[in-house]
């Protein structure tokens, strides 16, 4: 967003361009403005997606303590109803039950397996990445062994989510992941919100769905494991679509004369 004269200009930023945290901050003095300037929207055209699939994070398959070869129980993930288990990362790495309630990850490394299987958004991530992400170049004695003991208190903490949910952690020739959708992944939901926002016009409904995925962030996105390098890109991107998200929902708030709502909006992404 630029002032211009007696104008203001909400533009989004070309794909793939760093992102200054500071930049929410500017925005934030920026949209302050806005009451009192007219405001001039760029062209649908003009408005860029970056990595919004829906499903980001999809997978097939089944593991638990039957092994890699055996189908999942009648009832479970893969065969018939799906476990409802949330896994949310815009903020600490957490789970949550069929109610909604926190599940304790108690275990950093266990948090750090689901940061890293979460991530990979349905992809397989190999035995030895999963080592490397969770205990870096303080290994244990035998990783392997001690690798299968976390994912298996992983699928218990899932379990204990929801019933099956032990079958969302998946197995493949290569390695491992999760079998997730965009409706028990806070990420991927707001994925999908942002994408579907960018095809709205600038209003009260494009206003209301990016205030409503703006409040899935509890702070920043993996919160705890920020300086990871493996987690940098994931990160970056999610900083950016975020910060994509305030401005279409500040320009969205402002066709609908509400730009005070605007600056509240801004004020409360920067906390």
């Amino acid at each position: 967003m630029h002032a211009l004269g007696s104008h203001v200009l909400l533009h989004l930023r070309p794909v793939g361009q760093p992102v200054a945290v500071g930049n929410l901050g500017n925005l934030q003095s920026a949209v302050a403005e806005v009451s009192k300037l007219h405001v001039r929207s760029l062209p649908s055209e003009s408005v860029q997606t970056h990595s919004l699939s829906p499903y980001r994070c999809t997978g097939d398959g089944a593991i638990d303590s039957r092994g890699a070869g055996e189908a999942p129980a009648p009832g479970v993930a893969g065969h018939g109803k799906r476990a409802n288990v949330r896994i949310e990362v815009l903020g600490p790495v957490q789970l949550r039950d069929d109610d909604g309630a926190a599940v304790e990850v108690p275990e950093r490394k266990v948090r750090a397996l689901l940061a890293a299987l979460t991530a990979a958004a349905g992809e397989t991530v190999s035995a030895e990445a999963l080592i490397d992400r969770a205990w870096g170049q303080d290994l244990p004695s035998n990783p392997p062994r001690v690798l299968q003991a976390k994912l298996s208190q992983l699928r218990s903490l899932l379990d204990t989510a929801s019933p099956g949910g032990r079958d969302l952690l998946l197995r493949s020739p290569g390695g491992y992941r999760l079998d997730l959708t965009a409706g028990t992944c806070d990420a991927a939901e707001f994925r999908t919100a942002v994408r579907s926002a960018t095809g709205l016009p600038a209003g009260p409904q494009r206003a209301e769905l990016l205030e409503a995925a703006l409040k899935l962030w509890r702070g920043p996105a993996y919160a705890e494991f920020t300086d990871e390098l493996w987690l940098a890109a994931e990160i970056a991107e999610l900083q950016e679509l975020r910060l994509r998200a305030v401005e279409l929902a500040a320009e969205a708030l402002v066709a609908a004369g509400t730009a005070e709502q605007a600056v509240t909006l801004a004020s409360v992404v920067r906390q």
